[in-house]
């Protein structure tokens, strides 16, 4: 029997930790494109199937890369592989995950916030279905059609309109029922999506800067939770992504701030 000599065995879990730091990195430009392309957007026509699947694909790679380290810390190993096979791509369903098994309290007043929104947000709740559905079914959508296709299962386009009919109706905003919005209506629609999003991944980035997820988890935290993590109410919806082609989606100054830096280095 073949045996892998013990600096093979440390390599290779080097080479996880480095995978699940790239997944992080990776997550954060997916969803900061998204978030770019909803603020860029001129929206002549509704153009949201691109932003969302960008956005799907990043909270897709963050919720595994979370679900992979709390795994970690509560089980002292990683998911056997059939483990995501079992969850697929739906985000409902990894988000349901981390809800009932994955999502830690703490001694903190933030903790109350964050469960209460994650738990009741009927806001939240019906965009990552929205955002699921782009994910999963945008890409052959029209194929459907073309094909003949007579499945009775909604499209993810029919959950966008009729979630964004609602949340415009609230607002008494007279457009509410025609697909030519107004630049004020597209404003302030794009930026509560953005809004829940950021919430979703600040409540999900603070189980790591409290340590919820155990020492290892701070560790092989990523930029990206750092940066959610400590936005709170007065942040959300302030940051512009809607950056140039020039310009690089993370900046010098959205690096790990400061205070973190004189921190770990106080911990070396």
């Amino acid at each position: 029997m073949h045996v892998i000599p013990e600096k093979r065995v440390s390599e290779l879990e080097d080479v996880k930790q480095f995978a699940l730091l790239e997944e992080f990195e990776t997550a954060d430009r997916y969803i900061k494109a998204g978030f770019s392309e909803l603020q860029n957007n001129t929206f002549d026509t509704d153009l949201y199937r691109f932003p969302f699947e960008l956005v799907a694909q990043g909270l897709e790679r963050f919720m595994k890369a979370y679900l992979c380290i709390a795994h970690y810390h509560t089980y002292q190993k990683l998911p056997d592989p059939d483990y995501f096979q079992l969850l697929g791509q739906d985000l409902e369903t990894l988000f349901e995950e981390i809800l009932d098994t994955y999502y830690f309290s703490f001694d903190k007043k933030q903790y109350q916030l964050d469960i209460e929104f994650l738990k009741n947000s009927l806001e939240l709740k019906g965009l990552i279905k929205i955002l699921s559905s782009y994910g999963q079914l945008s890409r052959d959508e029209n194929f459907k059609v073309v094909l003949g296709n007579t499945t009775t299962k909604l499209k993810p386009s029919e959950l966008w309109f009729d979630y964004r009919n609602r949340f415009l109706k609230q607002h008494k905003n007279e457009q509410s029922e025609f697909r030519e919005l107004s630049y004020e209506a597209h404003k302030k629609l794009t930026q509560h999506c953005i809004i829940l999003i950021e919430k979703l991944c600040a409540a999900l980035s603070r189980q790591f800067i409290f340590k919820r997820l155990g020492e290892k988890g701070l560790q092989l935290a990523s930029t990206m939770v750092f940066e959610y993590g400590m936005l709170y109410p007065q942040d959300y919806g302030k940051k512009n992504y809607g950056c140039s082609p020039e310009e690089p989606l993370l900046k010098p100054q959205d690096k790990l701030p400061s205070k973190l830096m004189r921190f770990f280095k106080s911990n070396e």
